[in-house]
């Protein structure tokens, strides 16, 4: 990619030019394509590339805003969820780690897929409490997913278990296996449960995180 400032030829997939520093792209707040910044409006969806400011979070969901933040995005996709719209809550979180993952922000990435396995616990966990309205309008969602649900959710908080020992994200990580301590119990595959329970009451002991210990340890008690 051509520099705009200094003429000299960078290498693909550089975001700023390696002789002058100079930015060589910029991503529209809304939809997130990459524009040169020579560019005054983005030439995907005409969003004014001058603003430097972007949507509330709830002038976004009012309005079906869909701009490129990752932390953002994943938070709509919450609230989407909350609202009974599964499926789009899903579609927006997946976007949010496939740009987290790019950006390589570790963290976030791990955060977003314990989300992704919790969407997948809620539906083997028959104790979870969900209302007539919210199974009414995730019907599709919930019968498409039932078979593979808890197969889905093991692979995220895997994952997340991957990152989160890498980067030594001890709080993150024993909220996950919380997380996947509950998933074994709702199969009823025990000895796992009680495994993950255990581990994440010591992580949590460790780091003196006494809201989140006492919520493992009830989980342990629950296998008695």
């Amino acid at each position: 990619m051509r520099c705009p400032k200094c003429q000299f030829e960078n290498p693909q997939g550089v975001k700023f030019c390696v002789h002058c520093g100079n930015k060589l792209e910029t991503i529209c707040a809304k939809c997130g394509s990459k524009n040169s910044p020579a560019f005054n409006f983005c030439g995907e969806c005409g969003y004014d590339l001058s603003k430097s400011t972007e949507p509330t979070l709830l002038e976004a969901n009012q309005h079906d805003i869909q701009f490129f933040n990752p932390p953002t995005h994943a938070i709509l996709g919450l609230l989407c969820i909350t609202e009974g719209r599964n499926g789009q809550g899903l579609s927006m979180i997946e976007a949010a780690l496939r740009a987290a993952f790019e950006n390589q922000r570790r963290c976030f990435c791990a955060i977003i897929e314990h989300s992704l396995g919790q969407i997948y616990l809620q539906i083997v966990d028959k104790s979870a409490t969900l209302s007539l309205k919210t199974i009414a309008q995730n019907v599709g969602f919930i019968l498409k997913n039932a078979p593979s649900a808890a197969k889905k959710a093991v692979v995220h908080f895997n994952k997340a278990l991957g990152i989160t020992e890498e980067i030594g994200a001890k709080i993150i990580q024993a909220e996950v296996y919380l997380s996947l301590g509950r998933l074994y119990k709702a199969k009823r595959i025990y000895k796992q449960a009680r495994d993950c329970f255990s581990r994440a009451a010591r992580i949590f002991e460790e780091c003196e995180a006494e809201v989140y210990l006492n919520q493992a340890k009830e989980a342990l008690a629950s296998l008695e």
